[in-house]
């Protein structure tokens, strides 16, 4: 079905040339034959010579004239087809960024046009996604990978003590947790940035999803005996619960790992001019003055000794998920001090 429809939209591309270029011939040659008989039938214009020369000469006129306009207007018809040809080539060479303006007096050219832009997006997206991955998550993957085969070696020992073979089996399952974090954030960021907007937008209680999000992080504060200083207002908010789910459990998450034991983290949930703000606030270590610009790019890290568990894609995500969601979000910071991020999205 789908092969008769393109043949069919195919076979009227070129009608439409046709008809175009006959069209343009007849309209020369009816405009030479009326401009000609206009001319001999002028008071002072010269005797008509006899037989069909007049006729001959006026046909064989409009059809250069015409064969001439016809081959200027196809050319500027077949300039779409030229563009099209151009942007393949570009993404033979490996320039995905290219793009074609979907405007044409044909609705096949337009359809084709969307349909070339909806390609390029896509391998655009497999290309950031592969060189994201050569330059940056090899590294990432590596060392968890080598934590992972060293435990699992000294395990082998027959001479290890069951105290040690725990402590052991606890590196593995954490460096392996590590590996969940870092594939899941690879792909959920992979899937966002082809996205244009957020579907699937039904109503649901902010707050509540908040508080659920701490209670999934109990095992990290509670190792650090962290406390929660809360102020969470009841809210309903309609938009995409599982991906925001994503942005507090990012913010919440690095409020904790970068406390210090027995700190406070304040979470803080209002609503003014018709916007809802969640502002999520540690008295942690801070972020430098430089570092400030970069921390949303994606595997960015102030701690550039990696000594803090984290693959730098947690915040590129929020970003991406607010940016999503029509929001914004701000951070201050101050080394020593402490960091707060406030997430503002449209009522």
């Amino acid at each position: 079905m789908k092969r008769k429809d393109s043949f069919k939209r195919t076979s009227l591309v070129w009608l439409y040339f046709a008809l175009v270029a006959v069209l343009i011939l007849v309209i020369a040659t009816l405009i030479m034959s009326a401009a000609m008989f206009l001319l001999l039938r002028r008071s002072d214009a010269p005797p008509a010579p006899a037989g069909m020369f007049p006729i001959v000469f006026t046909v064989v006129l409009g059809a250069i004239l015409g064969t001439v306009v016809a081959i200027l207007v196809i050319k500027q018809i077949f300039k779409p087809i030229e563009r099209l040809s151009s942007g393949l080539r570009r993404v033979s060479a490996g320039d995905f960024s290219v793009r074609l303006k979907e405007k044409s007096m044909f609705a096949a050219i337009r359809e084709l046009y969307g349909g070339f832009n909806a390609m390029t997006q896509e391998l655009a997206g497999v290309e950031t996604l592969r060189s994201d991955f050569v330059s940056n998550v090899s590294h990432e993957f590596k060392t968890p990978l080598a934590a992972i085969e060293g435990y699992a070696a000294l395990l082998q020992s027959k001479d290890l003590s069951s105290c040690k073979a725990q402590e052991y089996l606890e590196k593995i399952i954490s460096n392996a947790h590590k590996l969940s974090v870092l594939t899941g954030n690879i792909l959920n960021l992979s899937k966002l940035e082809n996205q244009k907007s957020l579907t699937g937008k039904k109503p649901f209680g902010l707050s509540e999803q908040i508080r659920k999000t701490i209670l999934m992080l109990e095992s990290e504060w509670a190792a650090k005996n962290i406390s929660f200083d809360l102020s969470l207002p009841d809210v309903q908010y309609c938009g995409d619960a599982g991906i925001l789910f994503h942005v507090w459990y990012n913010l919440i998450g690095n409020a904790v790992k970068f406390s210090a034991q027995n700190a406070a983290v304040r979470i803080e949930l209002r609503t003014a001019d018709k916007n809802v703000y969640v502002t999520v606030e540690d008295h942690g270590c801070g972020i430098d003055e430089k570092a400030l610009p970069h921390i949303f790019e994606k595997f960015y890290q102030g701690d550039t000794s990696h000594s803090a568990e984290g693959n730098g894609l947690g915040l590129a995500l929020v970003k991406r998920i607010v940016t999503l969601c029509d929001g914004e979000i701000l951070v201050r910071s101050e080394p020593q001090k402490g960091t707060s991020f406030t997430v503002i999205l449209p009522a």
